[in-house]
């Protein structure tokens, strides 16, 4: 059985995070994947490199993938793109609007070449608007989508971003690629190729869209009265943490960090396990379980009117926080997840991503994968992150070193051996 997306041939001229990593997942559906990238190689590949040209970032978001280092500066590099698109079915890119026109390889160029291309480009600000132009990256766009101010994470007065994963970037990867099948659909039904814009700062928020929802009758005033006591913060050059105080809103039972009873962390004598629990029918298990009574899950408790809560129903909530903390720091995690588990609750152990890895369930669903580099050697990594049974997926090839597939790329374009001398002596390719 071979991928849906064999036969399929994408150029990937984009760097970084969420274009390789997009290019990756095409790979793994079959696709065969072409990285263009400058002569001297893409920006990942100079990030703490362990040997030259090669990073731990790099193998891992551009396995799949055959190298092409080219000039576009250089006019034969040009060609030699424009050669690559007349055969391609994708075209991947990202970076600032303006590069793509600046180079000649944006949409409206390609698609005089071959009509039926379709052209993915992201960005971070999106095309269109006063901030199309500007330089982004994962940790602007968590900025401005409200991510950092949302995640309540202060340190030193500042709001923290989000560091354990670029996941602004690896989401954009899912939504590019969710875009260019799409679309590789649309074209088998009507033979029409396309252009697709993704964005950083759309994928934030709608990675945060709950947070978005505005309901006129509930949230006009709240909103506006925030927003005007926020210029006033502002105004007078108060600090943002007093900002993120106004955020709080007055939800009664759930007001204080300790009322967070359900969906945290929490400290056990051997570890730690996370509890996720969404619905009262399960929170009232947990409780049950540990033999401890939370008012607020009783049949008559009316968490949308609590114009009668008051201080003393604080301390109870708090209370029940801390019955929670002292009852589980007494179990081990060999006690205590048996029995979360048998009683239908959904509780965890924290892992490290090395524990993760070693996990007999990560091993019967292959999530791993081993490859092996042509200059890097045997190498481990998270392979397809989905199943198909009629269309398997399938980490095919490690990440390419740089230039690795040159010449067999230009042969296939019609370049011989002496063209191919001519274009590397000129720093047209690598």
């Amino acid at each position: 059985m071979s991928g849906a997306l064999e036969g399929i041939k994408v150029i990937d001229y984009t760097q970084i995070v969420a274009g390789p990593f997009a290019g990756s997942l095409l790979s793994d559906m079959g696709a065969d994947v072409i990285k263009v990238e400058p002569t001297w190689g893409e920006p990942q590949r100079e990030s703490a490199p362990f040997i030259p040209n090669e990073t731990r970032n790099f193998l891992a978001l551009n396995r799949g993938k055959k190298s092409l280092p080219l000039n576009l500066k250089h006019s034969k590099g040009l060609e030699i793109f424009y050669k690559l698109v007349l055969t391609a079915d994708v075209v991947i890119i990202n970076s600032r609007p303006d590069v793509p026109v600046k180079l000649k390889i944006d949409y409206e160029s390609l698609k005089k070449i071959n009509p039926k291309i379709i052209y993915c480009e992201n960005s971070t600000y999106g095309t269109k608007g006063p901030m199309s132009h500007l330089p982004g990256s994962d940790l602007l766009s968590q900025a401005v989508g409200g991510l950092v101010a949302s995640d309540k994470k202060v340190q030193n007065g500042l709001p923290q971003f989000i560091t354990a994963s670029p996941v602004v970037d690896h989401a954009t990867g899912f939504a590019m690629c969710w875009g260019v099948t799409t679309a590789l659909y649309h074209r088998e039904k009507t033979g029409k190729g396309q252009k697709i814009d993704t964005s950083l700062l759309g994928t934030v928020m709608g990675l945060l869209t709950p947070a978005f929802v505005e309901v006129d009758v509930v949230d006009k005033d709240n909103i506006e009265k925030f927003i005007n006591n926020l210029n006033v913060l502002k105004e007078n050059n108060e600090p943002i943490n007093k900002a993120m105080e106004l955020k709080k809103q007055d939800a009664g039972a759930f007001i204080g960090s300790y009322a967070n009873n359900y969906y945290r962390m929490f400290q056990v004598k051997d570890g730690v396990i996370a509890v996720g629990i969404l619905g009262n029918r399960v929170r009232k298990k947990f409780m049950d379980l540990l033999g401890i009574v939370d008012f607020r899950l009783d049949s008559d408790f009316d968490v949308v009117n609590l114009d009668g809560w008051d201080t003393s129903d604080d301390l109870k909530v708090k209370k029940v926080y801390q019955e929670t903390e002292e009852k589980l720091n007494g179990y081990k995690i060999s006690e205590i997840l048996p029995k979360m588990h048998a009683a239908g609750i959904p509780a965890a152990e924290v892992l490290f991503p090395e524990e993760t890895s070693r996990l007999e369930q990560v091993k019967a669903n292959g999530l791993m994968v081993e490859l092996d580099h042509s200059l890097a050697g045997k190498y481990k990594t998270v392979g397809p992150v989905i199943k198909m049974s009629e269309t398997p997926l399938v980490a095919k090839l490690p990440a390419p070193a740089l230039g690795e597939h040159t010449d067999h790329i230009l042969k296939s374009l019609g370049y011989n051996i002496d063209d191919i001398e001519v274009l590397r002596n000129e720093d047209t390719i690598y």
